[in-house]
């Protein structure tokens, strides 16, 4: 038997830690995340923000699989902001409040958070529509990123499936997030 002594700290920062768990890097038979995948290599980008948006704190992508730390958020009773944004996905956002309270003084949290973006929003508007499949059949057969939403290395079928799965969502995590256009100068999703 062996007795260890706890030790109680008083964290005076915070830290928000999380994957990207994009719905583009998932394997479409099984729908779980595709470990072969490269996440560190898309472009992805991970930023918190304080309340005042005067201190951004980067999260760089740790690994292939898609992990990510934002560290060293001063305990504060207003809410930073996280946000997530990839390639042809919806850009996401969450708000957290990085402290507790414990007898009038503020300690540091840990946050763990984990999001789910839809792929199909190529031009980054927060809304998957005809707009988006236009961008898509613009760059069929290139390797343009955004347009790319499997990250495969060609727009092509697959990319246009994820954006049809997709097609008409709105980003749930931004007020007031625009409608979908059905068509654009008489194109329609069908004949794109």
């Amino acid at each position: 038997y062996t007795y260890m002594e706890s030790v109680n700290m008083k964290n005076t920062y915070s830290r928000i830690k999380g994957n990207l768990n994009l719905e583009g890097t998932t394997d479409p038979l099984t729908g779980q995340q595709n470990y072969a995948f490269d996440n560190s290599k898309i472009g992805a980008k991970v930023t918190v923000t304080s309340y005042d948006g005067k201190t951004v704190f980067e999260a760089p992508i740790e690994n292939k699989n898609g992990n990510y730390t934002a560290d060293g958020m001063n305990a504060d009773k207003n809410a930073y902001t996280l946000k997530v944004d990839a390639p042809g996905h919806f850009t996401m956002y969450k708000s957290f409040e990085l402290s507790d309270d414990v007898r009038g003084e503020l300690i540091g949290k840990d946050r763990v958070f984990s999001t789910q973006p839809k792929a199909g929003d190529a031009n980054k508007d927060n809304v998957i529509d005809i707009m988006d499949a236009l961008y898509l059949q613009t760059n069929w057969g290139t390797n343009k990123s955004g347009a790319d939403l499997n990250f495969d290395g060609v727009v092509d079928k697959k990319d246009m499936d994820l954006l049809i799965k997709n097609y008409g969502l709105q980003n749930s995590t931004v007020p007031n997030a625009p409608k979908a256009k059905t068509s654009y100068n008489c194109s329609t999703l069908a004949t794109v």
